[in-house]
């Protein structure tokens, strides 16, 4: 029925010519900070979604705006003006938990520019814990092996405030090498990460696979009507969630995903004789957003895998929080968990 359906469209096919106006460019604000560095931002001027034009090699895609005023007030202080180097501009302040954030920027010839934000609590989990899975498998790839592990940590969230957070779970794996000559001397030694080709040299970012968090409110509820404490597959790097059902409580949460590696160590012998051994750190980084930039970065998430419903959804627009302009102003602070792997 589908097949006789799209024949009778494309027998009436018609070419129509669409006349699309153009439109002018707007001033991008594009500044996510963090706790405990320093505030920045860049700023670009946007161009249709239709225009072509030649980009010369080294050159920006989009053109920047170098000619910008910006100032920041901190809890109704002004800091000053920020430092220019292209389309980047960057303060001496570094956030602290709880500040007020007021961006202004004056480009010549356009409306001010305004933003805010206030800066989030660190988040506070404790409890944390990987567990090799007792069923853990190897791939149908031999060179390739993934090892389930379970993911558990309790997150304090705060009473009087509504936040908004994020879980992102990676590993790096390190192989340590020792070489020997054929007298059983130590000719040299080598460190390898063995995960360096993901990523441009960043640690590799699993990917969450079947989590469970109990009453949480997540984004992607709303779609599945998923019921509080249910389990659900989750296939993306990171894990955004609000604290709406679970405001104030102290809150388990568990994941089960894979490790690429697992710790060992073992003596092989070919042309020489070396011993090789494997460590394993998993990486929890739990961060909590200011408002705005929780939804940007949701919004963008769901953009990247809009394929989720295909044709039969709607566009997803990315959230901006911008006055008199288009991009994002936010303020993020993390918490994170490294752990060493055993054999275990």
């Amino acid at each position: 029925m589908i097949a006789l359906v799209a024949l009778t469209f494309v027998a009436c096919e018609k070419e129509i010519e669409v006349d699309i106006e153009g439109t002018d460019p707007k001033v991008v604000v594009h500044s996510l900070n963090e706790v405990g560095r320093p505030v920045s931002l860049h700023l670009t001027y946007s161009r249709p979604v239709f225009s072509t034009f030649y980009v010369p090699t080294g050159s920006s895609y989009f053109e920047e705006v170098d000619n910008a005023t910006v100032n920041l007030t901190v809890n109704g202080t002004d800091v000053g003006t920020a430092v220019r180097d292209g389309g980047t501009y960057s303060f001496g302040y570094v956030p602290s938990e709880g500040d007020q954030l007021d961006l202004r920027v004056v480009v010549p010839g356009e409306d001010p520019i305004t933003a805010s934000a206030i800066v989030p609590s660190r988040p506070v989990v404790k409890g944390v814990d990987v567990k090799y899975l007792e069923n853990s498998e190897t791939d149908e790839y031999d060179y390739d092996y993934d090892y389930d592990v379970d993911i558990r940590l309790t997150l304090m969230d705060k009473a009087a405030t509504t936040d908004f957070y994020s879980i992102r779970v990676y590993e790096y794996d390190t192989g340590f090498y020792t070489y020997y000559d054929s007298l059983g001397n130590i000719e040299r030694y080598d460190t390898t990460v063995l995960n360096y080709y993901y990523d441009n040299g960043r640690p590799r970012e699993i990917e969450c696979s079947d989590y469970q968090i109990i009453d949480a409110n997540m984004d992607i509820d709303d779609i599945f009507g998923m019921e509080p404490g249910e389990d659900m597959s989750f296939f993306g790097s990171t894990l955004y969630f609000t604290d709406g059902n679970i405001n104030g409580t102290e809150h388990p949460i568990k994941l089960s995903s894979y490790l690429q590696y697992k710790p060992e160590f073992r003596r092989h012998s070919n042309e020489y004789v070396s011993d090789e051994e494997i460590k394993v750190w998993v990486c929890i980084e739990v961060t909590a957003y200011s408002r705005d930039m929780y939804l940007y970065g949701r919004t963008t998430d769901n953009y990247q895998s809009d394929e989720l419903l295909g044709l039969f959804g709607e566009p997803v627009q990315i959230h901006s929080n911008i006055n008199d302009g288009i991009g994002v102003f936010g303020v993020s602070s993390k918490t994170m968990v490294k752990i060493k792997m055993t054999n275990e």
